[in-house]
C-alpha cells in the first residue's frame, strides 16, 4: 500500500489539475495549441512503449505499479477526464457564442415597433 502513494499522488495532482482547467478560463489559440502538443508527444510516447514495452514496466515499478499495462490503465483514465473536461468547455463556448448570435439576430430582425401599432389609413 505503501509503495502506491507516488502513483496516487500522481493521479491526484493529475485531476487537481484538470479542475483547476475547468474553473479557470483560458484563450483559445492557446489551448488549442497546448493540446496538439500534448496529442504529438502521446504518440511518441506510444511509439517509443510498443517499441520498448519494458521501459514501461520499469517507470510502472518505479511509482509504485505493478504492470506497464496498469499504468496505461490509470493514464488513459486521467485522459478521458481531460477530455471529457474539454469537451464541457467547449460547449460552454458554443452555447455562449450561440445565444449572443440568437441575440443579435433578433434584435437585426426585430419589427419596428410604431409599424406594428400604427392603424394604418383611417377610413373616414
Amino acid at each position: 500500500m505503501a509503495s502506491q502513494i507516488v502513483i496516487k499522488i500522481i493521479l491526484l495532482l493529475a485531476f487537481g489539475l484538470l479542475a483547476v482547467l475547468l474553473l479557470v478560463p483560458r484563450p483559445n489559440t492557446r489551448g488549442r495549441a497546448v493540446r496538439r502538443i500534448m496529442l504529438v508527444l502521446l504518440l511518441l510516447a506510444a511509439v517509443v512503449f510498443v517499441i520498448m514495452p519494458q521501459w514501461l514496466t520499469s517507470i510502472a515499478h518505479l511509482v509504485g505499479i505493478g504492470r506497464g499495462t496498469d499504468l496505461v490503465l490509470y493514464a488513459l483514465a486521467v485522459l478521458v477526464v481531460g477530455n471529457m473536461v474539454a469537451a464541457r468547455r467547449t460547449a460552454i463556448s458554443q452555447n455562449r457564442d450561440i445565444t449572443q448570435l440568437a441575440r443579435t439576430l433578433a434584435i437585426t430582425q426585430a419589427p419596428d415597433p410604431n409599424e406594428l401599432f400604427d392603424p394604418g389609413p383611417s377610413e373616414s
